[in-house]
C-alpha cells in the first residue's frame, strides 16, 4: 500500500497541475458604429483567461493590435473592421477567440464658436442630437478647429439638430443642419 502512495501523489499533482482551465473568450462594445476618431470602448467579459490578445483588421491587413485586458482603440481611417481577442490559459496551450465587426464613417471636424457683442459672456452648452457635446464661455477671436475658445466637434455626415442653451438667461435656441462630407475644418458661429 506504501508503495503505491508516492506515484498516486505523484500522479495526482501532475493531474491538478496539468489540467489548464479552458478559457472563453467573450468582449463587448459600446457600439456598433463609430465616427472616424472616435474611442472604440471595449469590455473584456471573458472567462478563465490568464493573457489575452486583441487584434483589429482591416479586410487581410492588421491595423493595431492590443495585449492589455481592455485596450483603447481609436482608429482614424472609415471603414469596416473586425476586432478579434484570442485568450489564452496560463500555460498558453488552450485558447479562445471571439470577434466582432465595427464601421467607422468620416467624420467633419467643426469649429463651434461665438461672437458676444456685449460686455458680459454667457455660457453657452451645445447639445448634437440631445447629447451634450461641450461649453463656450468665451468670443471666438480666430473660429478654426483646436483653438482654444472653440469648440472642435467631429460629426458624421448627416442631418444633425444643434441645441444650445444659454445659462444666463434660459435662452434655448434648436435647428436641423446637414452635415456635408469635408476636408477641412468648418467654422460654425453659435450666436
Amino acid at each position: 500500500m506504501k508503495r503505491y502512495l508516492l506515484p498516486t501523489l505523484l500522479l495526482l499533482i501532475f493531474v491538478l497541475t496539468g489540467c489548464q482551465k479552458v478559457p472563453m473568450a467573450s468582449f463587448t462594445t459600446d457600439k456598433e458604429e463609430y465616427v472616424s476618431g472616435d474611442v472604440i470602448n471595449v469590455t473584456n467579459v471573458s472567462k478563465d483567461a490568464y493573457s489575452q490578445k486583441w487584434i483589429v483588421y482591416t479586410g487581410s491587413s492588421i491595423a493595431a493590435n492590443y495585449s492589455t485586458e481592455n485596450p483603447t482603440i481609436i482608429i482614424s481611417d472609415p471603414g469596416s473592421y473586425l476586432i478579434t481577442l484570442t485568450c489564452y490559459s496560463k500555460n498558453g496551450k488552450v485558447t479562445s477567440r471571439y470577434s466582432k465587426s465595427i464601421s467607422i464613417t468620416k467624420a467633419v471636424s467643426y469649429a463651434f464658436y461665438t461672437y458676444n457683442t456685449i460686455s458680459t459672456l454667457l455660457p453657452v452648452k451645445l447639445y448634437i442630437d440631445n447629447v451634450y457635446v461641450g461649453s463656450l464661455n468665451q468670443n471666438s477671436v480666430n473660429p478654426y478647429c483646436g483653438a482654444f475658445d472653440c469648440l472642435t466637434v467631429n460629426i458624421e455626415p448627416g442631418i444633425h439638430e444643434f441645441k444650445t442653451t444659454f445659462a444666463s438667461v434660459g435662452g434655448t435656441h434648436s435647428h436641423n443642419e446637414t452635415v456635408l462630407e469635408s476636408n477641412s475644418c468648418v467654422p460654425y458661429q453659435l450666436y
